[in-house]
């Protein structure tokens, strides 16, 4: 028998018997990853895009809206008020309120004595008040108009007053503090003047120096009076007399003011007193002191009765507890609230040329003032 018909081993099947070899796997398709900002920006249109924006501005107009509103409600909330310092601890119900009238007295310490007494006098806690008075007068119609409210918190809201006299207190800060209960000087104030005073500035030659010339033309009817005494021009003499007469009237309402309010504390004296004038002329008049300008310092206006003790503000205070029977009073300082443009510091500077002063400058003042200066 040939080999090729030999029958085939046990040990497996013959080489031509065998399956076909399987073809090597096929390799996996790599994932495409899609960067997130490679991806092309979804397109909006034309008024989405408008949109938008409109709705942006709005939010951010609301914002600023917003911010000016709450800033002029916090200016309108300060306006017009005052602030308190405890400066003393005591009962709430036993308060001596303090208020401070300092400079030349003028439509700011109007304003701010008159929110002063409003707020005090409508306080029942409050039960005595100390004035704290640091100035040299100021308008007689400022001056009076406090001295009026001051009368009124006294005897209308039943709170007792007392002054505290500083450095100064002449002419009209005299004529504020006349109706207090008493009056404190301390050793060193300056006090009285009681008289009144007209400013009037010329500069009739002045101007035509300068290559300007003013010239008044005046109505018919009112030739002699009108816009008289004019800083343009000489005062007529009759324009002087009449200016007079209202000085003179000024004057005797502060004298009888002061004579009421202080009654027989004042020891008045009359006498004919003579004077040197400037030009070396020597000249007699008869006066009433201290109703006769001078100023005094604190002893001499103890003896005449224009004050009442000479100590300083805390002597003050100790005076206006005990007269208003105050067992533990509570000492509170009041003060006018800055202004929402003051607290930032965005107060408006005075321009060189202040109109407003130039008015001021160019009408007669009836001053109760112990120095006149421009």
């Amino acid at each position: 028998m040939s080999q090729s018909s030999m029958p085939p081993s046990g040990n497996g099947p013959a080489a031509g018997d065998r399956p076909p070899a399987a073809p090597p796997p096929a390799p996996s398709p790599v994932p495409v990853v899609q960067v997130p900002w490679a991806a092309p920006p979804p397109r909006r249109s034309f008024f989405k895009r408008m949109l938008l924006s409109f709705v942006g501005l709005m939010f951010l107009g609301s914002i600023l809206l917003n911010i000016w509103l709450l800033i002029l409600g916090v200016a309108l909330l300060g306006k017009g008020r005052m602030d308190t310092t405890v400066i003393r601890k005591g009962k709430s119900d036993q308060v001596v309120a303090v208020v401070q009238l300092a400079g030349a007295i003028g439509n700011r310490q109007v304003r701010e004595i008159e929110v002063f007494c409003r707020t005090a006098g409508a306080d029942e806690n409050v039960k005595a008040v100390v004035l704290r008075v640091d100035s040299p007068g100021g308008s007689a119609s400022a001056s009076d108009r406090i001295y009026r409210m001051l009368k009124d918190l006294k005897e209308k809201n039943g709170k007792t007053l007392v002054v505290s006299m500083g450095g100064v207190a002449a002419s009209g800060a005299y004529y504020v503090s006349a109706p207090a209960d008493e009056i404190y000087a301390e050793p060193t104030t300056v006090t009285g003047s009681i008289g009144a005073v007209a400013v009037l500035p010329g500069l009739k030659g002045t101007l035509e120096k300068i290559g300007l010339k003013i010239v008044l033309i005046r109505s018919t009817k009112a030739q002699a009076w009108k816009a008289a005494p004019s800083m343009l021009e000489e005062p007529a003499g009759y324009q002087l007399a009449e200016l007079q007469k209202l000085i003179d009237a000024i004057h005797d309402r502060f004298e009888t003011i002061v004579r009421n309010e202080r009654g027989s504390r004042i020891k008045a004296t009359t006498s004919v007193n003579p004077y040197v004038g400037a030009g070396g002329e020597k000249f007699s008049v008869k006066e009433t002191e201290p109703y006769n300008g001078r100023v005094y310092l604190a002893d001499r206006a103890l003896e005449i009765g224009l004050v009442d003790g000479i100590g300083y503000e805390a002597d003050a205070i100790t005076a206006a507890a005990k007269l208003a029977s105050l067992a533990e009073p509570k000492v509170v300082l009041y003060k006018m609230r800055k202004s929402f443009r003051q607290e930032l510091g965005l107060m408006k500077q005075s321009p060189v040329v202040n109109l407003e002063l130039l008015e001021e400058i160019q009408t007669p003042r009836l001053m109760l003032i112990w120095k006149v200066g421009l």
